[in-house]
């Protein structure tokens, strides 16, 4: 997630989390259709294979990951308004600060650090939840 995340900002990243009884095994990358900073829209084709590659893995869908480049670091009111199920988590990646690789400082451009949160969304309640490996 945080390389395809990473790899498109500043634009919004999105894309699917899958797996099995409640543990994510499979990150898809999915295009954002708006390519926009502030918004997201999937693909639809790339959405359609990608659900339908979960189904063929027996595979479910757990959740859905997006970035908010320039924060905040909570879901919007587009997020809960859009949300697919109370049952998945919406992760949502946002930019921490900047920092230096290790080496000469002279030569590197500042890398940004990402920071992943987790949240549960049914309509207005929001419920951040423990995320592991992020």
């Amino acid at each position: 997630m945080k390389k395809h995340v990473a790899s498109v900002y500043p634009e919004e990243a999105c894309g699917l989390l899958a797996g099995k009884d409640g543990v994510i095994t499979a990150i898809t990358p999915i295009a954002n259709r708006l390519r926009s900073a502030h918004r997201y829209f999937m693909e639809p084709q790339a959405l359609w294979v990608a659900l339908m590659q979960m189904e063929a893995q027996k595979l479910e869908w757990l959740g859905i990951y997006h970035s908010h480049p320039q924060g905040p670091a909570t879901p919007s009111n587009i997020d809960r308004d859009e949300a697919v199920s109370p049952k998945m988590v919406y992760v949502i990646w946002t930019p921490a600060g900047t920092r230096f690789a290790q080496g000469n400082v002279l030569d590197e451009q500042p890398a940004i650090v990402w920071h992943a949160r987790g949240f549960l969304i049914n309509g207005e309640c929001v419920t951040e939840v423990e995320l592991a490996g992020c």
